[in-house]
């Protein structure tokens, strides 16, 4: 009888082990991730995540080419970010802050763009509450985006106010904002804690950020490109690749007429 329990326990705890790990929403939890974004150039960037005792992010860390590009990791106070590109004259600053109720409110991000010219770019959020979601979601942002050269000691922009000002809805979980036209493919739901619809717009600046969970603007499902005008002409075509566990393991986007991938993405999951 003894013996029988042992085994049953085993057994158990082997299964356990292979189990995929769920975050508290339910939602598939990344481990890593490898984009390849310029096929024909090959600059290779991965992405890895950890995570607590509890299943929350607790840090992403970038790599370019292999070489550690940024890293972010949760605190309390709130994300403790380092950059090390090398795009610019020296490494980006990052600042996030919250509101009272654990949103992000503003993210700046500085950078020496040119010798001794430093350039501000500032995003506020701003958040009203959803019945259907039963949560903040994002309502407004403002971009605005100001310089100041060696010597100066403010901040002064090209224009007067905010460069970018844009309203947002939420459906079913999906943001749009005035400007796009996208269409949702319910077809295909975004079942990971990490927002991918990201890569496919080259994400960079504060994308590396709000692409995880800590971030604003995760969607729910991925858009269908195939109602967009270069798609309709056969210019691209996007491929989805999933395991036997219905586990989106990477997406690609091709050029046909040239016959090459224009970049793509693997990827991991926790277990």
């Amino acid at each position: 009888m003894k013996r029988t329990f042992l085994v049953i326990v085993i057994i158990c705890s082997t299964l356990c082990s292979f189990a995929q790990r769920l975050n508290e929403h339910g939602l598939k939890m990344v481990s890593e991730i490898e984009y390849l974004r310029d096929a024909r150039k090959g600059t290779i960037y991965n992405y890895k995540f950890s995570y607590d005792d509890n299943n929350r992010l607790s840090r992403m860390t970038i790599y370019k080419d292999g070489k550690l590009f940024r890293d972010f990791v949760k605190t309390d106070d709130g994300i403790a970010a380092t950059d090390l590109g090398t795009d610019t004259q020296r490494p980006m600053t990052w600042e996030v802050e919250y509101d009272g109720y654990g949103n992000i409110s503003c993210i700046v991000m500085c950078e020496e763009l040119d010798a001794g010219i430093i350039t501000k770019n500032e995003i506020k959020y701003f958040y009203k509450w959803d019945d259907k979601e039963k949560a903040f979601c994002l309502n407004k942002s403002i971009w605005t985006q100001t310089t100041k050269e060696k010597g100066q000691t403010s901040w002064h922009g090209d224009s007067v106010g905010s460069i970018e000002t844009t309203d947002i809805k939420i459906i079913d979980g999906f943001i749009l904002t005035g400007k796009e036209n996208y269409v949702i493919d319910y077809n295909r739901p975004n079942d990971t804690n990490i927002d991918l619809n990201c890569f496919f717009d080259c994400i960079g600046g504060s994308g590396t950020f709000t692409m995880t969970e800590w971030g604003i603007s995760r969607r729910k499902y991925f858009i269908d490109r195939s109602m967009l005008s270069l798609y309709q002409s056969g210019c691209f075509r996007d491929a989805f690749h999933y395991d036997d566990k219905d586990n989106l393991i990477g997406f690609e986007r091709i050029c046909p007429d040239a016959k090459y991938c224009e970049w793509s993405v693997k990827i991991k999951y926790v277990y």
